[in-house]
């Protein structure tokens, strides 16, 4: 019974651990990803970014973006693990 007990609060442990680790790494790739769309947004590239999105009646900035490409990626950067 006890054992049982022990295994039971084992896993709600690692269950809570890992949705912090997906939380943090969500908002850490949303932090990234903004910078990153801020610093694109300077240059040619985030220009035509920008009007390949319109041309897709997606209306937005390079930080907004970004910010959205981040979150999204965060998500599945731990996820997805290559072979060895």
């Amino acid at each position: 019974m006890v054992a049982e007990m022990t295994d039971i609060i084992e896993i709600i442990t690692y269950s809570v651990m890992i949705v912090v680790v997906i939380f943090i790494a969500a908002t850490l790739g949303a932090l990234f990803g903004a910078f990153a769309g801020w610093v694109l947004g300077f240059t040619a590239l985030g220009n035509w970014i920008l009007k390949f999105l319109a041309a897709i009646h997606i209306y937005t900035n390079m930080v907004d973006f970004g910010t959205f490409c981040g979150f999204v990626g965060g998500f599945f950067s731990s996820s997805f693990k290559g072979k060895d």
